[in-house]
């Protein structure tokens, strides 16, 4: 976990480097999403840091960019609808 934060900016380390052990991209990959849709469910929006994830964090996980938006998209409704924030 400590790993994860610590490198949770450098993509490259992260998602191209194999010196990390293997949860790492996972949890940065996690972590990522997770902030989108907790900016976007309370109105905030998303960051350029997004910007720079999406692409890293979409290829790690074997989807497109538009299928990774896709499913952020639906748990923002989702998460917005619980909240009964329109």
């Amino acid at each position: 976990m400590a790993l994860a934060i610590n490198h949770h900016h450098d993509y490259v380390a992260v998602f191209e480097e194999t010196t990390l052990p293997p949860q790492v991209p996972h949890l940065v990959s996690l972590i990522a999403m997770a902030d989108v849709v907790a900016a976007d469910t309370v109105g905030i929006g998303r960051d350029k840091e997004w910007h720079k994830a999406r692409g890293p964090v979409a290829e790690f996980l074997g989807y497109t960019e538009d299928e990774i938006d896709d499913m952020i998209e639906a748990e923002i409704a989702q998460q917005r609808t619980a909240m009964n924030v329109r």
